[in-house]
This record gives structure tokens, sequence and C-alpha cells, in this order.
């Protein structure tokens, strides 16, 4: 009943709230392998549920993450936040970011699972 008697409220609190998350740039380590995906979001609070959802269903993006996901399962990825950035960063801002991690992580020796096109 309060949800009724208050919805427009509450659907404008949501959608403010939506809009104002911030941004990151995030890792999926997989923990048997120590191989990693670095990613980037806009709403990186729901990233990972995307990315558990596409690798249950078989049609994650990435063929060795599918491969890894199915070999060793949900409870062997540990999703983090490397860097959280404004809600109003500019996406080439967050590219580039992604790209400065994933270089960083191949400077380091860390194997990883993003495809590198450059």
């Amino acid at each position: 009943q309060y949800y009724e008697e208050n919805k427009e409220e509450i659907l404008k609190k949501d959608r403010i709230y939506k809009q104002n998350r911030p941004a990151g740039i995030y890792s999926i380590t997989c923990t048997e392998n120590e191989k990693i995906y670095i990613g980037q979001s806009t709403s990186y609070h729901s990233r990972w549920s995307h990315h558990k959802s596409r690798a249950q269903r078989q049609c994650h993006e990435n063929p060795e993450f599918q491969k890894d996901w199915n070999k060793y399962g949900i409870d062997c990825f540990v999703f983090e936040l490397i860097e959280e950035l404004p809600h109003d960063c500019t996406r080439e801002s967050l590219i580039r970011k992604e790209a400065e991690q994933i270089k960083k992580m191949i400077r380091e020796g860390r194997e990883i699972y993003n495809k590198i096109n450059w």
C-alpha cells in the first residue's frame, strides 16, 4: 500500500539514484589461474551481474572467460573495483582508463582475458 501511495516519488528517487551512480574500472579475477579480465562501465554496480548472467547462459562475449567459467565455476571468480569515476565521465575517458589498466597488467606479467587491438 505504501508503494502505491508513493509510487511517483519512489520512481523519481530511483531514477535520480541511477543517473548519479558512479562509473568505474573493474577487474574480474579467476582465482584458480589468476587470469584477469579488465572492464569499464558507466554503472559498474550492475556490470558483475551482467557478466555472471552471460556466463551462466553460455554466451559471454569472451570465449576464454567462458571456458574458465565452465571449468571452475562462479565461486572461483572475484569482482573488484579498481577505480571509481564520476557518473558523468566520458566514454572516451573510461575506455582510456581501461586500456591503461590492461597495459599495466601486461607490464606486470599478468595473464588477461581481454583481447588487445592496439
